[in-house]
């Protein structure tokens, strides 16, 4: 890999704060709010770059295939008009390739988290975890799992958020 200049020098802008993980159940809503009717929560991927990898991601993980291939077109385009009324300048072709382009983040993370892990690691000359591991992530996931839910019951209510 060469710099890291280099390497975020192709990556599309405009670049914000990105979640990285933006999901359906990352965020809370509070019907009937008329202020801040969504609060976005599971922060600790975040950090600077495209936003439109939000985008994609929230579209690619979030809708059924049905609901996103009807849709899919609209909402960008009203991503693409809301960024043009905030005083960004993007060009609608220039923003759809972006969102081509990280489209796939879902499977490349999913790609970038098995391999380094799983039972092919020593054919990439990775260190393999060890089998226990495997036989605990699923316990360490639904722990996780566990705390999101009750994190986001106590904010449902003590706030009202669903």
């Amino acid at each position: 890999m060469t710099s890291l200049e280099e390497l975020n020098a192709d990556r599309p802008r405009p670049w914000t704060v990105a979640h990285s993980d933006f999901r359906l159940d990352n965020l809370l809503f509070q019907p009937g709010s008329p202020h801040d009717p969504v609060v976005v929560v599971d922060w600790q991927t975040c950090g600077y770059g495209p936003g439109i990898s939000d985008l994609s991601y929230f579209i690619g993980g979030s809708l059924q295939t049905d609901d996103r291939r009807s849709s899919e077109s609209d909402l960008v385009r009203d991503y693409h008009q809301r960024m043009q009324a905030a005083g960004v300048a993007i060009a609608w072709d220039d923003l759809w390739a972006q969102y081509r382009r990280y489209t796939v983040a879902g499977l490349i993370m999913a790609i970038g988290i098995f391999l380094p892990m799983g039972p092919l690691a020593h054919y990439f000359k990775f260190q393999a975890l060890p089998p226990l591991y495997f036989v605990l992530l699923p316990l360490i996931l639904f722990a996780y799992m566990g705390l999101t839910q009750a994190m986001k019951g106590l904010y449902h209510r003590r706030f009202g958020w669903q």
